[in-house]
Formats: C-alpha cells, structure tokens, sequence
C-alpha cells in the first residue's frame, strides 16, 4: 500500500507566496501565484494529485462539495489523524480555500452592520486589501472543487465558457448563486494547451455589454490563479489562443456568503 503523502499548507502557499500578478482587469481583480510545494522534491505531490485527477474523471465528471463546518472540524483535530479520512485532491482544495479565507479576510468577524454595509459597497474597489471581495465567511461557506483532464493530440476538448453558480438554485428558481472566488491551479504545463480565459463580464449584465479586455492564462505547473467568482471564464480551444499536450487543473470555488 503506497503511503499517503499529505499537503503541508504551510510549503503549499507560505505567509509570503511566489506571487507573479496582482492586478485589476474591467474593474475586477485578479492575481496569480506559483505553489512552489507542487513543484518540490521531483514533483512527486503534484505526481499524486494528478493520478488521483485521472482515476476520479474515470468515475466521475460532478463536483463536490466540502462545507466549512468540515473544514473546521478538521482544524480543530491537532493530531493530524482526520486528514486520513480525505483524499489528497480533498486536502489540496480545503488547504486552498483556508489560504484564500486568510488572505482576502473573508473570517466570520464583523457584525451584521458591517457585511451589510460591505455587501451594497463597492467590492471591487482595487484599494481594497481584499483581491475580489470583501464578503464574510458564514456557516454555510465553503470550498467547491473539480478536476479537467484534457487529452494530449490534435483534438482539443475545451471547456465552454461560463459562469460558476448554484446550478440547482439556477435551474429551479432562475436566481443566480455565485462563489465569491473562483481559483485555476495547473498541474501540468505542456506545449500547446488552451488557455483559461477570464472576461470582465458576470451573469447580471447585459448579453450586448461590450467586454473591453481579457485575462488569457496559460498552463503551467504548479501555477495558481485566483478570480471574482461571478466572471465568465472558460477554456476555448480556438488555435489562436493556444501557447502552452496532456493538461490537469484542479479548480476550486471559494463561498462565504452565498453557499
């Protein structure tokens, strides 16, 4: 039985990440970082998560879902012994949502005044600490995750553009529930991938508002990015925009106010 290896958070994205961009598109933030533990010691953890990516796209194409209660309590286990009760696809996408949840002060300690007032404020605001929101995390947040295996060759599957939200809530109520993160991280970074694509433009706006720029990020190992979870994003497989043969991402969605 080939021991577990778990993800160190601390060597995953440390207090002071290789950050490559911190920048502003339409009014939106972004950023994009490098997770130097994807990448260390032959890269063997990021080999795990890539043969775990495979077997599960072999059984299943769904999402899942890790509430923050689960997260919590796993926290609170100082031994380390309840992480063997997760998989390291489910450890990668918990320790992402506590590094985000830390880093764009999303915890759950303002008053009921304040997440009003930052809810009907300007979120986007780029002098703002937060990269793509200022919401607080509740009882019913938590991290949303899934993988893509694209396959190697001339026939490239791409990943139609759309918007992450409560597909259920969507389809049942016509409302639209929306992350309020939405991260990309590479775990391969072969020549000729499609990009992901980022568009300034959410659910609510008008189908003929112009969209006036772009965010185009190509694959690279162990590279991370991280998006205002309400834009339409995707991964066209148009030629043109082709840079960077075999592709696995992990994507992971963070909620706080809207799970």
């Amino acid at each position: 039985v080939e021991e577990k290896e778990h993800i160190d958070l601390s060597r995953l994205v440390s207090s002071n990440p290789c950050t490559e961009c911190h920048s502003t598109m339409g009014g939106y933030n972004y950023a994009s970082f490098t997770l130097p533990a994807l990448v260390e010691n032959g890269g063997k953890l990021c080999q795990n998560l890539i043969r775990q990516a495979e077997v599960l796209t072999d059984h299943s194409r769904d999402t899942f879902w890790i509430p923050e209660d689960a997260i919590n309590k796993t926290n609170a286990n100082n031994d380390g012994n309840e992480d063997d009760e997760w998989c390291d696809l489910e450890i990668f996408a918990k320790q992402i949502y506590q590094q985000h949840i830390q880093s764009y002060s999303l915890q759950r300690t303002r008053s009921n005044n304040e997440e009003q007032k930052d809810t009907k404020g300007d979120i986007n605001n780029a002098s703002k600490s937060s990269a793509t929101a200022a919401a607080v995390a509740s009882s019913s947040g938590g991290a949303e995750w899934w993988v893509q295996v694209k396959p190697a060759g001339q026939t490239h599957a791409p990943v139609d553009l759309h918007y992450d939200k409560d597909e259920v809530l969507a389809e049942t109520f016509g409302l639209g529930s929306f992350p309020t993160l939405s991260t990309v991280t590479y775990l391969t970074g072969e020549e000729d991938n499609s990009p992901t694509v980022v568009f300034p433009h959410t659910y609510h706006d008008e189908e003929d508002h112009g969209i006036g720029s772009m965010l185009l990020s190509c694959a690279r190992r162990a590279k991370h990015i991280v998006f205002d979870g309400r834009l339409l994003h995707g991964a066209p497989a148009h030629p043109s925009l082709r840079k960077r043969s075999n592709s696995t991402n992990v994507q992971n969605n963070v909620e706080s106010n809207n799970g």
